[in-house]
């Protein structure tokens, strides 16, 4: 009896402390939300020349929040992380040398495949929306987990392709796009043989990371091979800010 009683009162600890997770998970994303939506809107009030300064960059991406994780190589970001998985997960550097490129392109069209909960797509959209009057940011992915759509949605040029993938855009021309989907060698070599070779120029992220060398040689290898081939009739950039080989986002631009 006194096993079972016991059993009976660690159960219900069990699911106090799960509820009780629950809980600060669910305010933290609230708290984010909102916390979100007033960086964006302090972006689209603020000024051109305002934002194509990599400090301001840098604090709006302070303000607005990386997500939550406990990656090891993040170790020096942490005043940029969120206190729920609300934000984009790039390298907040990195995001903002990003950010700053596209901003001396003026693009009108953008296409990112791969957008998971949108962190990156809304802040990106936002700034890059400043600088051109038509511009129009395509999201795309196989499902559908993009975090306050509906609000963003009616506030940014943003359009949802959703569940789709970059075969459903094959051959189609974007001022940018940004491969962040599949991380296998041949699931990334698809999305720039669909829509990135079409672009005027192609990102990717995830251009270091080890992790993924086991899918057949992963972001690495393509990046890798994608460079080599092009270096001689393209301009080839790449944000590499972590000494260790992990994350950093590739460029080949096209218009050279």
């Amino acid at each position: 009896m006194e096993t079972r009683i016991n059993g009976q009162i660690q159960s219900q600890n069990l699911r106090d402390s799960a509820t009780l997770i629950d809980i600060m998970c669910k305010q933290a994303i609230e708290y984010d939300f909102n916390k979100g939506r007033m960086v964006i809107n302090s972006i689209l009030l603020a000024d051109r020349t305002e934002i194509n300064n990599r400090t301001f960059m840098m604090d709006k991406i302070r303000d607005y929040g990386c997500a939550y994780q406990g990656w090891n190589h993040y170790a020096p970001y942490q005043q940029y992380l969120n206190a729920s998985d609300y934000g984009p997960l790039q390298i907040p550097t990195e995001l903002a040398d990003f950010l700053i490129f596209c901003i001396q392109k003026r693009p009108a069209s953008f296409l990112e495949v791969g957008v998971l909960y949108g962190g990156f797509s809304v802040l990106c959209c936002a700034v890059l929306s400043k600088f051109n009057q038509d511009f129009r940011y395509i999201c795309v992915d196989i499902e559908d987990n993009f975090r306050d759509w509906q609000y963003f949605s009616s506030i940014l040029p943003l359009e949802k392709a959703i569940p789709a993938t970059s075969a459903d855009f094959i051959g189609r021309k974007f001022d940018v796009v940004y491969i962040d989907g599949d991380h296998s060698y041949n699931g990334m070599k698809r999305d720039f043989m669909n829509v990135g070779r079409h672009a005027n120029f192609c990102a990717f992220h995830d251009i270091n990371a080890t992790e993924y060398d086991h899918l057949d040689g992963g972001t690495r290898r393509c990046w890798n091979d994608l460079k080599l081939s092009y270096c001689h009739s393209a301009s080839i950039w790449e944000i590499s800010h972590i000494a260790e080989e992990w994350m950093g986002i590739g460029i080949i631009d096209f218009n050279t």
